[in-house]
């Protein structure tokens, strides 16, 4: 994958990582990314102070006047999976992250929710447009889970293009990969792969049904989407 140009690291000359953390950028922003001189490996922040973020190892000092701190730090490392059933991404005067709205996506999930949040008025609507696995049951990493986030990922789409300026947002944002300016031959091999043999533009329809009617013999559940759904419908 990575000689191809579909995934890449940071720093190619250090060991393989141990976790995949699936933000998409493009080839260009990863050389710039790259290109930043001053690296610090000294472990994970424990605590930032005034003037000093402290490391497990050591602790790095920076001036408050010219200094952003941005945090882009996991809880654990299943922290994109382990929602519990009450999980809300909207909420009065505040956006919690952490689900993945796209499957393993993070840079597009949270692409998504700002732009629902520009473009919608109130918490219900926005929460309507945003479908992922809840539910501690369902948290394990496993080829059920990967059925799971693609189905809550379509769900997630189809609500989307219900929104106005949705579908342009979501063909003309470089953080979901089936955006035409990653692919050769653009919109023509979109159009292709969505109405030509494959048939992608019915996929969606096809898995809902299969979902919701229960139709894979070892799968008795939504992966939690029973519990969005009530939030919903809610008076």
């Amino acid at each position: 994958f990575e000689t191809d140009g579909l995934m890449g690291r940071l720093d190619p000359s250090l060991p393989p990582p141990r976790i995949f953390k699936s933000p998409v950028v493009s080839g260009e922003e990863l050389d710039r990314m790259r290109s930043v001189e001053t690296v610090v490996r000294e472990g994970r922040v424990t605590s930032v102070q005034k003037g000093t973020v402290v490391l497990d190892r050591g602790s790095l000092d920076f001036s408050t006047g010219d200094t952003l701190l941005v945090d882009c730090m996991m809880e654990h490392e299943s922290a994109f999976v382990d929602i519990s059933d009450e999980f809300t991404i909207f909420e009065p005067g505040r956006i919690t992250l952490g689900p993945l709205t796209s499957y393993y996506n993070p840079s597009g999930s949270a692409a998504r929710i700002a732009f629902l949040e520009c473009a919608l008025d109130d918490d219900d609507s926005k929460n309507g447009c945003c479908y992922f696995v809840r539910g501690k049951q369902y948290s394990r990493p496993t080829p059920e889970y990967m059925v799971g986030m693609t189905y809550m990922e379509a769900k997630s789409i189809e609500a989307l293009m219900k929104v106005e300026g949705g579908g342009k947002f979501y063909l003309s944002s470089r953080t979901f990969s089936e955006s035409p300016q990653h692919h050769k031959f653009g919109m023509i091999r979109l159009l292709w792969s969505m109405y030509g043999p494959k048939k992608l533009a019915v996929f969606s329809e096809r898995l809902f049904r299969k979902i919701e009617s229960k139709g894979y013999s070892d799968v008795d559940h939504c992966w939690g989407i029973e519990t969005l759904i009530s939030q919903e419908v809610e008076p």
